[in-house]
């Protein structure tokens, strides 16, 4: 699960996903440098593993300023799962 910088600046307060964005540990992506920032921001890395995983109120106070040219992408550090079977009787409904 993904969301970019300027998707969030561009939705504002009606961003309906904040509050499970708030609670998510991410990795923050630059498409500018096709690579992953390292801790606290300091540098950049292509591998996945050495990328820093921090709150996401943490890594948009890191990143708001950037512009859209940077193209910032903050990655839920754990996959979103979705349950779409309910065990006894198939295909959710809702």
């Amino acid at each position: 699960m993904k969301v970019t910088l300027t998707g969030i600046k561009q939705r504002g307060a009606n961003w309906k996903a904040r509050d499970w964005w708030s609670a998510q540990q991410v990795r923050i992506w630059s498409a500018e440098h096709q690579a992953w920032w390292r801790d606290e921001g300091h540098g950049y890395t292509v591998k996945m593993a050495e990328a820093w995983i921090v709150d996401f109120p943490t890594a948009y106070a890191h990143t708001e300023h950037c512009g859209p040219e940077k193209q910032i992408v903050y990655h839920a550090a754990r996959p979103y799962v979705r349950h779409h079977l309910n065990r006894r009787s198939g295909p959710a409904r809702g």
